[in-house]
């Protein structure tokens, strides 16, 4: 029996968290690459979002991918404010540092990384895609 390689299609908060471990690996934060960490964890984030909520927004500024959430028409699409919150609290933070203007301590990049778990925990699809067992 010649077995296929299943091809396994990760849900997008697999594919999230495995980046952001992998960013975390690289250990940015200590190698003085903060700019470049807060890049990179922003871009996770939006993608997480893109591939969950099925938006198409890789150019837009964070207030108009912000703006694009909040006019999302479908139930399925939309955000509780609360965590539309917490996304434009990590966004904001994210933009401020991007662009040089906020130099994070150590503790605020931490939280960043807890923002960034809890949304995608939060907001990933309960269980519409389930494993099969075999």
């Amino acid at each position: 029996a010649n077995k296929k390689p299943v091809e396994v299609l990760l849900r997008p908060e697999e594919i999230a968290l495995q980046e952001l471990e992998r960013l975390l690996a690289e250990d940015l934060l200590a190698r003085g690459k903060v700019k470049l960490f807060h890049l990179r964890i922003s871009d996770i984030l939006r993608h997480y979002i893109e591939n969950r909520f099925g938006y198409q927004a890789p150019e837009r500024t964070t207030e108009e991918f912000l703006t694009e959430l909040s006019l999302a028409r479908s139930q399925k699409n939309t955000l509780p404010g609360n965590q539309k919150t917490l996304l434009a609290d990590f966004l904001t933070h994210c933009d401020l540092v991007k662009f040089a203007k906020h130099e994070p301590t150590v503790t605020e990049s931490e939280k960043t990384v807890s923002i960034c778990r809890e949304f995608i925990e939060k907001t990933k699809e309960k269980g519409e895609r389930e494993k099969v067992k075999g």
